[in-house]
């Protein structure tokens, strides 16, 4: 079976996980245009690495210049039936979120859930872009946002202090809308 991992550890790049951990791949331009999520968000490269490197959708990368990417479901190169390269699109996350969900609690006596308040989940790494201006309940006007993360986000979670108002899950990504 051909083995890729020595091309990719001479002409690769190194790229560091969430967690530390490190990876190393090829990068390249986003070449299709129909690789959107949700018609929106156009893929900014590629990732290509060997089969046996840490990495799958839904993670976050960082390269050597400090860019963060998400990483989304593309596909495997397969020689024989074998896998022997693992392709992801890359997002290009600039921001980074604060990220909080509601906290809830069951009331020993009633049985009845009652919410008591927020618990603050860690700071997600984003792709945010602004949506339209709305009026909230007040009559004020809020600017929405249409954002990329790769945590699992429930609706009613917070990013930023705005209340998620929509979430899909699409190659290991999560889509939202917030307000």
């Amino acid at each position: 079976m051909p083995d890729l991992s020595r091309i990719v550890q001479q002409f690769g790049a190194t790229l560091t996980k969430q967690d530390g951990s490190t990876i190393v791949g090829t990068l390249k331009p986003a070449q299709d245009v129909r690789a959107t999520f949700h018609g929106v968000f156009a893929p900014r490269s590629m990732l290509i690495v060997s089969a046996n490197q840490n990495v799958q959708e839904g993670d976050a990368v960082t390269d050597p210049e400090g860019n963060t990417y998400l990483c989304g479901a593309w596909g495997n190169s397969f020689f024989w039936g074998s896998i022997v390269a693992l392709r992801f699109v890359l997002y290009y996350a600039p921001h980074t979120l604060a990220w909080q969900r509601n906290v809830t609690t069951i009331e020993p006596v009633s049985g009845l859930a009652t919410a008591t308040g927020l618990r603050t989940l860690g700071v997600v790494p984003a792709l945010k872009e602004p949506l339209a201006q709305v009026k909230d309940a007040g009559g004020s006007k809020v600017q929405s946002y249409r954002l990329m993360v790769a945590v699992p986000l429930l609706l009613e979670d917070w990013l930023d202090g705005q209340r998620v108002q929509r979430v899909e899950n699409a190659g290991g990504l999560y889509y939202a809308e917030t307000l």
